[in-house]
């Protein structure tokens, strides 16, 4: 089926190449014959009938030869004889491409796309610790899926070579500490070294590395394949060999922290360190607090130091986003650091910081980052800062529940409004219920704001469910044509 939920195929449609390389230009060519001798022979008026949407022509093992793409056409052309009322085997669309297949030439599995009708990243995820795509992805999104999501087909893993007898020879004298330090860090460069110390490492004592690999400790941090060992090596530390990462690291930090593998590395090492040593490396931020939570990799540097370092720990980061809150609330990398704050401090020490947050709240309920802030507030936050989001929400019902980032909000509004917060929820379904309109029966068929009304619909009690059923009667037929 097509992705507008018909069936069958286009006249138009055609075989496709897959994105791929090709070793040399006979491969190309013979792949090229075999996509055309497809497009020559197969019959988009039986496909369209069969409702079968051809795959992309693989490529897996060996060149396709003329034999092959002759005994393609040659099925294919039979598949069109047989394409009558009268043939009963070519009923089933499932026989469809063991029949294109042929012996001789590739079986490679079909690549696709997989959709996902609106998803979205996790919520105030602890996104910090590692690779990139979360470091570079967005914070913070719904609990229901939301947005368009497409994974692309990828390509099988490599295989790596087995280590030759000499690289094996290597890898002994380092774990038994008979190498140069010099010798070791170079093997610690190499990808193919860099795996095999990892592997072995997992399983075998680290002391004897530790003195080639202090040295030269930050430069190696900053490298793609020695980063890995290091991380390796840290692993399980306890607080004496945290305590010499921790001084091995210092007048450093900001460096670390601003490199791709470096950040990952100091990450680990404040894990590691013992309390006194992660106040001394966290505090060497100071005065670059907002500039590294604006940037890619130092953002995640100050995420753990908020969530490692105690109250008294982070003042010079609160101290040092207080000024900025409002432009940091909007930015990619800076909310991140503010949510973890709201998270992990009293809100006592961040009241200065919360003020200029909350009164900008008709701002950041539909900023792409900064309603991400506004849920942090409303899920860690003191119930007078949830009341007053509560009541812009409440004041502007209808255009929150219609807007991608502002219907989040009042679905989080609706989730912690219980408690002391019982009589603010009562007011937003009495709204939604009861309003002009009332609200619940415009938002209903709405992209965002049918989520709204399944939040209602969870959590109404009696006398709201008897308005409920009276309002989805109303709307009864529209509801099962959509």
């Amino acid at each position: 089926s097509r992705a507008d939920g018909s069936k069958g195929l286009p006249n138009s449609r055609r075989w496709e190449l897959p994105r791929m390389s090709f070793r040399d230009a006979d491969e190309w060519a013979a792949v090229a014959d075999w996509a055309e001798a497809l497009n020559a022979a197969s019959d988009p008026d039986l496909l369209r009938q069969l409702a079968f949407q051809p795959p992309c022509v693989p490529f897996s093992e060996g060149t396709p030869t003329k034999g092959a793409v002759a005994a393609v056409a040659a099925a294919a052309q039979t598949l069109r004889r047989g394409s009558g009322a009268s043939s009963s085997r070519f009923t089933q669309g499932d026989e469809l491409p063991s029949l294109l297949r042929s012996r001789g030439g590739p079986e490679g599995p079909k690549s696709a796309l997989k959709s996902r009708v609106p998803g979205t990243c996790s919520s105030f995820s602890e996104s910090g610790e590692s690779d990139d795509a979360e470091q570079a992805g967005c914070e913070g999104a719904t609990p229901s899926s939301r947005r368009c999501e497409t994974a692309t087909p990828t390509s099988p893993p490599v295989a790596m070579k087995e280590p030759s007898s000499s690289m094996r020879q290597a890898l002994l004298e380092a774990l038994e500490g008979r190498m140069p330090s010099a010798e070791v860090q170079k093997m610690m460069r190499d990808p193919q070294g860099s795996r095999l110390l990892v592997q072995h490492l997992s399983v075998k004592p680290k002391e004897a590395l530790l003195g080639a690999v202090l040295q030269k400790f930050v430069r190696l941090a900053c490298h793609e394949h020695a980063s890995a060992v290091l991380l390796e090596l840290m692993e399980g530390a306890d607080e004496q060999l945290g305590n010499t990462f921790g001084k091995v690291c210092r007048d450093a930090v900001l460096k670390l922290a601003r490199d791709k593998f470096g950040c990952r590395v100091l990450q680990r090492v404040l894990e590691v360190a013992p309390r006194a040593v992660q106040k001394d490396l966290a505090f060497e931020l100071e005065g670059e607090v907002f500039s590294c939570s604006r940037h890619m990799h130092a953002n995640f540097v100050l995420q753990k130091c908020v969530q490692l370092l105690p109250a008294t720990g982070v003042d010079f980061i609160i101290k040092g986003m207080e000024a900025h809150a409002v432009e940091a609330a909007q930015h990619q990398y800076s909310c991140r650091v503010l949510q973890r704050l709201i998270e992990h401090c009293r809100h006592q020490k961040l009241r200065k910081l919360l003020e200029n947050l909350l009164n900008e709240v008709p701002r950041f309920v539909k900023d792409t980052y900064g309603h991400n802030v506004i849920r942090a507030v409303l899920s860690y936050g003191e119930p007078d800062d949830q009341r007053r989001i509560i009541q812009y929400v409440r004041g502007h019902i209808l255009q929150s529940a219609r807007n991608r980032q502002s219907s989040l909000v009042l679905e989080k509004c609706l989730d912690i409004a219980t408690g002391e917060l019982e009589e603010e929820r009562r007011a937003l379904l009495a709204e939604l219920l009861w309003g002009p309109g009332p609200p619940l029966l415009e938002i209903m068929l709405d992209r965002f704001g049918n989520y709204i009304a399944q939040r209602v619909i969870a959590l109404s009690s009696s006398q709201e469910e008897e308005r409920l059923q009276e309002l989805l009667e109303k709307v009864r037929h529209k509801l099962r044509q959509s």
